[in-house]
């Protein structure tokens, strides 16, 4: 793979850049990384933050969608990430992670796994655990392999 450098023109108070981790808490932002592969870009999203105050109102979509036409006008590739909510190291709930992925599924993006696998995963530790399936709160590392999603990205005529 090669790193490529992708400009990706933001909605007015938001900021997207090219980058591993959130840097700012206070405004909407999008980091990714980009690299060239056989199906051209491969943009890897690490994160969509939208402060509680402003969700609801279309801003992580606006941003997603300026992030697909850059890599569109740019000749297409694939959008990719995992959906694990930003809970500041506590873990998620199947819930919690099942939301999220239904967030980027009415956008176009498909996961990656069968989700009955991550729903597995709840169930497996609930069991270790002795505790309810819906009350398990799961890590990052522990299913974000299962979270996967992707969006095939067309060049623009």
């Amino acid at each position: 793979m090669v790193r490529t450098e992708l400009k990706v023109k933001a909605p007015e108070g938001t900021e997207i850049r090219e980058s591993e981790t959130l840097t700012q808490w206070d405004i909407p932002n999008l980091v990714f990384t980009v690299e060239t592969d056989e199906r051209g870009l491969s943009v890897h999203i690490h994160a969509v933050w939208v402060p509680s105050r402003l969700r609801g109102k279309g801003i992580g979509t606006a941003m997603l969608k300026a992030l697909e036409e850059a890599v569109a006008q740019a000749g297409g590739g694939v959008i990719w990430g995992e959906a694990f909510p930003y809970t500041e190291g506590k873990g998620a709930t199947y819930r919690e992670v099942r939301e999220l992925i239904r967030w980027w599924e009415k956008r176009g993006y498909e996961p990656q796994e069968d989700l009955s696998l991550l729903k597995d995963a709840y169930r497996e530790q609930a069991k270790k655990w002795d505790m309810n399936p819906s009350e398990i709160q799961l890590g990052y590392d522990e299913v974000a392999h299962l979270t996967w999603f992707e969006k095939e990205i067309p060049e623009t005529d």
